[in-house]
């Protein structure tokens, strides 16, 4: 059986076809990829539609790190990511 990449692998795990490709185009894997991303870093991708942070979120059942600063405090804290 051959793995399912980029955007085909995003719309499997549920987001549109817009998020999708916007994720495979950078070169975002998997759900641990995306979920070290911090909002930012999510929102600076090319071509991300408006209500992506948000779908982004509900797949992963979780918020995304406000910035990169929050993630080093959290990481500083010994928290999980």
């Amino acid at each position: 059986m051959t793995a399912v990449t980029g955007a085909s692998y995003w719309q499997e795990e549920g987001l549109t076809q817009r998020i999708a490709e916007a994720l495979g185009q950078a070169r975002i894997r998997d759900r641990d990829e995306l979920a070290a991303m911090t909002r930012e870093e999510l929102l600076s991708l090319a071509n991300l539609p408006e209500g992506a942070v948000r779908r982004c979120e509900e797949l992963l059942w979780s918020r995304l790190i406000l910035t990169e600063k929050d993630r080093r405090r959290l990481l500083k804290a010994g928290g999980a990511l």
